[in-house]
């Protein structure tokens, strides 16, 4: 059994078995993740190929390699909207099963305590606000300046870009359309290193334009979502777990060689123990791309908390840990506060002024739409089952006789479903809490 897995019983302790469960389900779901990936990746080769093999064993003409061009630039836009799909799946179930851990360990202790006025099923939810914001943070985070949603737009325009550059490769070289064909088919499935000993020629000419795995840019941005996602929801979960005391670092078993994670897995720099971070100092999550560091949060021992639970069931005062966990997170619980700018890590997802504000997505969601000069002319909120709820705009949209509303025109549209469909978006004025939530937006 690897060092890593042993590290992580101990560490769990009582809740080796929950523990192990959360790494397995992190691990089925990376693997799950890279499978899809590369079969959208090889269905798009493939229909490529089908188009080259009607035309037989002729040259690629001119009148081919533009159907082709054309064809490509169809499937950028497939690609992109089939990654999209994949990663919200994805970035959902790892926060998921990373919230499972702590959650079932709270749900567990106040059961056996017999604490009457803590709920099982709010302590559920408490968790599940958890995971809502860890999921609205990776899609709100940027890196080097780019969303994820920017990131995914341009690995679908490498593969357009790198399939062409093969095309006309073959082209250059003259080869017929089902050699083409059964070349990008090889290439998609073994990579470059195929391609270098098939056609020597034509792969020396092209040199590093051909990347060495079609699939790698878009399995990496995935696999460090993933990580990401499984991290916050790590940290979200400690934030509002009353048996939590910090959060647990461990080095992969599978770790190459030394680099920042030895050190960050290595020390011991808050006097909790070597990994182990207070949850508002721990380091930000996955380490580096394709990290396959263990983290998970510390708790306390089950029998301690149980007894620490039922004395504070008796005299709140006994234990004010409990008491303000109970005040000021148990009572106060809610995915959205008073002041949208206390949301943790700013849980608001940007798009710029070409984006098309969706009808459906994260449940619990809010995505701002930013006009050219990148203020926010539109503010969407979505409710639990990820419908379109609510839209506040800080304007009339320079229409003031259909929106005569407020002092600069700000007001709501409340949407209407029906069989699945939005067919109403009644305009009305915004009401005094509204105004103070959104206040970022309307000042």
């Amino acid at each position: 059994m690897s060092k890593e897995i042993d590290d992580l019983k101990k560490t769990a302790g009582d809740y080796k078995t929950w523990a192990l469960k959360a790494r397995s389900k992190y691990i089925d779901l990376r693997l799950n993740n890279e499978t899809e990936i590369r079969a959208l990746y090889v269905r798009l080769v493939h229909d490529i190929s089908n188009e080259l093999k009607k035309e037989g064993t002729s040259k690629i003409r001119r009148r081919q390699l533009e159907t082709l061009i054309t064809a490509l630039k169809k499937q950028q836009d497939k690609l992109e909207g089939q990654l999209t799909m994949n990663l919200e799946k994805y970035i959902k179930a790892n926060a998921e099963a990373a919230t499972e851990y702590a959650k079932a360990i709270d749900i567990k202790a106040v059961q056996e305590a017999g604490v009457s006025k803590v709920s099982a099923s709010k302590v559920r939810n408490l968790h599940f606000s958890a995971n809502q914001r860890a999921i609205e943070t990776c899609w709100s985070r940027t890196h080097e300046g780019l969303y994820i949603s920017d990131r995914i737009w341009s690995k679908s325009k490498h593969y357009r870009v790198n399939m062409t550059e093969i095309i006309q490769g073959a082209v250059a070289e003259g080869q017929d359309c089902v050699k083409t064909a059964r070349m990008l088919e090889k290439y998609v499935k073994t990579g470059k290193k195929t391609l270098a000993k098939q056609y020597p020629n034509m792969m020396e000419r092209m040199g590093s334009r051909v990347p060495e795995d079609i699939c790698y840019e878009s399995l990496r941005l995935a696999r460090t979502e993933m990580t990401a996602a499984y991290g916050e929801a790590t940290i979200q979960s400690a934030m509002v777990s009353p048996s939590c005391s910090g959060v647990k670092f461990i080095l992969s078993g599978s770790h190459p060689k030394y680099d920042i994670c030895d050190h960050i897995c290595g020390v011991d720099e808050y006097g909790l123990g070597i990994g182990c971070y207070p949850v508002d100092k721990a380091p930000a999550y996955p380490f580096h791309p394709n990290c396959l560091c263990v983290t998970l949060t510390v708790n306390e021992n089950p029998s301690d908390f149980v007894d620490r639970l039922k004395r504070w069931n008796k005299n709140p005062g006994s234990e004010p840990g409990l008491e303000s966990w109970y005040q000021n997170i148990y009572k106060k619980s809610s995915m959205y506060i008073d002041d949208i700018s206390k949301i943790p890590y700013n849980g608001i997802r940007r798009i710029d002024s070409k984006g098309k504000i969706p009808a459906e997505t994260t449940p619990n969601s809010i995505i701002d739409k930013l006009s050219k000069d990148g203020k926010v002319n539109n503010r969407t909120i979505y409710d639990n089952k990820g419908k379109m709820k609510t839209q506040i705009n800080p304007t009339n949209h320079g229409n003031p006789k259909m929106h005569p509303y407020g002092k600069n025109g700000e007001h709501a549209h409340d949407i209407i479903w029906e069989n699945g469909k939005i067919v109403g978006r009644p305009a009305r004025e915004l009401t005094e809490k509204e105004r103070k939530i959104h206040k970022d937006i309307l000042e």
